[in-house]
């Protein structure tokens, strides 16, 4: 595996503008990547070899102007050591998931609604699977930290929990939520400021 410097397994400026950050997940044979295109607000995807090159071309389209409104930004994804999942917050302001296989095929294409009454400023999702079911975290505009349990194991996506999520932190002013797993019990963590002056924990 390449060392002491960066590579690049992707690169098309003449037509994408990728912002925000990637996210990115291995399966034991591959790394699924996932990031955010601003040209035009789609979730694009690739698995990666261990090698670091690219498998999928062209990319793997999770959801794109076409399919609106399901296309945005802040894609978060997890595995559950079948399929990968990748969720993201659309531009109507809900949370939207797709499953991916392990073999590249999208197979929710345009992605699943997964919340109801959210809000255009939802952003800064993150996942993290139990061995039964994932639980998607994200900040409110409130700004506030919800979440909520999601099955992949039917043939769709499922919310079990809230249709706009259960309360995980009330602020003040809760960002960038991040989620794992372990011992039985799911941790969530977030960036918090607690003075109207600024000053951040």
């Amino acid at each position: 595996f390449p060392t002491g410097s960066n590579f690049l397994f992707f690169d098309d400026s003449s037509h994408y503008e990728i912002r925000g950050k990637p996210a990115i997940i291995y399966d034991g044979t591959h790394f699924l990547a996932t990031w955010f295109d601003m040209n035009d607000g789609r979730i694009l995807a690739s698995r990666v070899d261990i090698d670091g090159r690219r498998v999928d071309d062209p990319l793997l389209l999770l959801s794109t102007p076409d399919n609106s409104p399901s296309y945005g930004a802040s894609p978060a994804v997890g595995f559950d050591g079948t399929n990968f999942l990748v969720v993201w917050i659309a531009d109507s302001g809900e949370l939207y998931g797709a499953r991916v296989s392990q073999a590249g095929v999208v197979l929710d294409p345009g992605g699943i609604q997964l919340t109801v009454n959210g809000n255009g400023l939802l952003r800064y999702v993150g996942i993290a699977y139990d061995g039964v079911n994932y639980l998607v975290v994200w900040r409110t505009p409130g700004p506030d930290v919800k979440g909520a349990r999601i099955s992949a194991s039917g043939e769709h996506l499922v919310n079990l929990d809230d249709p706009a999520g259960f309360m995980i932190s009330t602020g003040p002013w809760a960002r960038y939520p991040a989620v794992a797993y372990g011992g039985g019990v799911y941790l969530v963590a977030w960036h918090q400021d607690e003075c109207a002056n600024g000053n951040q924990s």
